[in-house]
């Protein structure tokens, strides 16, 4: 049997978790031969989700007898011992490393059976060095500022905490794959980054496979960069599973979602983020108000951008994304002084660069968009810049073939923002064009044709 299961209230891991797991018993090897059971535990399992006890005759019934007399019958109490057998030979052997554990424990006849979910506990001992605790700390310091080179910083001090103790160090770990990740958000070139992001989160796993920060960076990995989008799906609801309460986590999530056309769950699950956070932040509030969006909720999105600026005025992220969301509204008059205020906190990001003029070329300021397509060719000329970020203004500009050459070039860098490709509202213009359904096709989107953003209520 595995290792005991960490304490946890069926209440506390979200049904479509529990669900997941389920369908991966019940398709397993251990279950293919026996569909008895397999109905069996479904039922159990379905109807604990919709708050039910089962009786035995209620058992009896899904399970298709005619007659059915608990004080003489003791065919349901076999098949429910049966089903524990089967569900421990699972868990030791195909289920040895699922993260929710579903049980049936015995029943009285009065209060019938129900199925029980709870998280598998993996007991890791963290540092307790001094210097280690003092540097994570630090890095904690320098992640929140969302920034390229306290980022760089943190990943060094990571790296010196795991010196200090590297048999305790899975945190930090994690930590660095996170920084990693985000660098390549920030715009630093993929095949730097993002192999490096994958193996620190491997190594953190191992570590600690508990640990729901590493599967989803690891996850973000395999989605963003490789294109793996069912076995990233996999990672994230697996990191979910394990902290389910994670706003980080599902930030991450909500990501993902967007790559993959699934935008009215993306918008639900950036509220449950919203609802999440008892001490609003900046950074949190910014990102689902990215999410929102691009998802199209505009109005909403609006509205948590204030909310976000409101709390710290000088996070060019909320400059930026509230340029870009007012621009979208008709208002890119406005949108474009937040932009150029972003530009200001952040001169850095070719991101904000690419927005500006893409909105700049929206207002017909042709050439003030054009001095920003300069202003990227000659940082490239220095470092890397995301060729994403040439395909948004050129689509501003309505230079079609600019465009999709930029982009062409984003697939074979694998520019982390070709995988918005559908999303991004700067290429709405491009969506017709039958190559954008090839571009798709490249990134592993089947057919070509992902769900819409959703559209806005009158």
């Amino acid at each position: 049997m595995p290792s005991p299961p960490m304490p946890n209230t069926r209440a506390e891991i979200p049904a479509e978790h529990v669900l997941q797991a389920l369908n991966k018993i019940v398709g397993s090897r251990t279950f293919s031969n026996a569909p008895n059971m397999a109905k069996l535990l479904r039922f159990c399992v379905e109807q604990t989700l919709a708050g039910h006890r089962q009786s035995q005759a209620a058992i009896a019934k899904a399970l298709g007898y005619r007659q059915f007399d608990a004080l003489q019958d003791s065919n349901v109490r076999r098949e429910m011992g049966r089903l524990r057998t089967k569900l421990r030979d699972y868990y030791d052997q195909e289920g040895a490393d699922d993260v929710i554990i579903i049980s049936i424990p015995k029943a009285s006849g009065k209060d019938g059976y129900s199925a029980e979910f709870q998280l598998r506990h993996h007991e890791v001992q963290e540092s307790q060095n001094p210097r280690y605790l003092q540097l994570v700390c630090e890095t904690r310091h320098l992640w929140g500022q969302r920034m390229p080179d306290p980022t760089m910083e943190a990943i060094r001090l990571y790296e010196e905490a795991i010196r200090e103790d590297p048999e305790h160090s899975a945190s930090a770990q994690t930590g660095i794959a996170e920084c990693y990740c985000f660098l390549t958000l920030f715009g630093f070139p993929p095949h730097e980054t993002m192999p490096k992001a994958k193996e620190w989160a491997i190594k953190a796993i191992s570590a600690n496979p508990g640990d729901a920060g590493a599967h989803a960076a690891l996850a973000f990995a395999t989605t963003a960069y490789e294109w793996n989008w069912e076995l990233g799906d996999q990672l994230f609801l697996k990191a979910l599973a394990l902290a389910p309460y994670s706003i980080e986590v599902r930030c991450w999530y909500i990501s993902h979602l967007i790559c993959v056309g699934r935008f009215s769950e993306a918008i639900k699950q950036a509220r449950k983020a919203q609802t999440l956070e008892h001490d609003p932040s900046a950074v949190v509030l910014s990102h689902i108000a990215k999410i929102l969006y691009v998802a199209g909720d505009l109005d909403h999105a609006f509205d948590v951008i204030q909310l976000a600026l409101q709390i710290s005025p000088d996070f060019y992220f909320s400059h930026f994304y509230l340029g870009l969301i007012l621009t979208e509204r008709g208002d890119a008059d406005v949108g474009v002084k937040h932009l150029r205020r972003a530009a200001d906190l952040a001169p850095e990001s070719t991101g904000v660069l690419a927005a500006l003029g893409y909105v700049l070329a929206v207002l017909e300021r042709r050439q003030e968009s054009l001095e920003c397509l300069r202003n990227l060719e000659v940082i490239r000329k220095c470092r890397y810049v995301p060729a994403t970020d040439f395909a948004t203004v050129y689509a501003g500009l309505g230079d079609v073939e600019a465009a999709f050459s930029a982009l062409r070039q984003a697939l074979e860098e694998k520019s982390l923002y070709v995988t918005w490709l559908h999303a991004w509202p700067p290429y709405k213009r491009l969506r017709d064009d039958p190559r954008f359904a090839q571009m798709l096709q490249r990134i592993g989107f089947g057919g070509g044709e992902l769900r819409q953003p959703v559209e806005q209520r009158p």
